[in-house]
């Protein structure tokens, strides 16, 4: 896998999933600074899960999960004051590891994860049941892709951000699917 560095935004219980959009309000000096050197690089950037007792130390070098959400900065405004809202777009799941840096804000080396997207034909079903079984996903296009449905899956649950990130951060969509259909037959 080949690496590659980018920014990285620690955020306390957030969970980035590929194709998801999430609108951030960027206001602290050294995230601005981040913000205003993405619009001059590719734009791209890790989000890092932040759990439990890491909550209390986001200075310096991330205490982040090892498996990431890669983002993309598709739009932005620039507020009087400096502060920016922004939009992010999830465009994969990676393997990060912070490093020091001498930029204001975090930095990650980081490296995609293999997204394979075939899973069993009877999984399948057993996970679109799942998903259209909810009033808000009852109208899914049926070519809707397995990773996204089992994302859907696990962004939905009823359950902890650790168990959601414990689900997230497996790397086989096959075993993350077979693990979220057994936790919801286990509830």
């Amino acid at each position: 896998m080949e690496q590659a560095r980018a920014p990285l935004f620690p955020l306390p219980d957030l969970i980035l999933f590929p194709g998801q959009i999430l609108p951030l309000h960027i206001f602290e000096p050294r995230y601005r600074k981040m913000t205003h050197d993405l619009l001059d690089g590719t734009g791209e950037l890790v989000i890092g899960t932040v759990l439990a007792e890491d909550r209390k130390n986001l200075d310096g070098v991330a205490p982040v999960q090892q498996v990431a959400g890669l983002a993309r900065l598709e739009r932005y405004e620039k507020l009087p004051d400096g502060r920016y809202m922004v939009v992010l777009l999830g465009i994969g799941r990676v393997r990060v590891t912070p490093i020091e840096s001498t930029k204001p804000y975090p930095m990650a080396d980081y490296s995609l994860l293999d997204s394979d997207t075939q899973i069993d034909d009877s999984l399948r079903e057993r996970i679109w049941q799942l998903v259209t079984e909810k009033q808000e996903f009852s109208e899914l296009p049926q070519e809707t892709g397995s990773a996204q449905l089992v994302d859907i899956l696990i962004m939905t649950a009823e359950i902890a951000v650790e168990d959601q990130y414990s689900f997230f951060s497996i790397e086989s969509l096959e075993e993350r699917a077979t693990r979220v259909v057994e936790a919801y037959q286990d509830p």
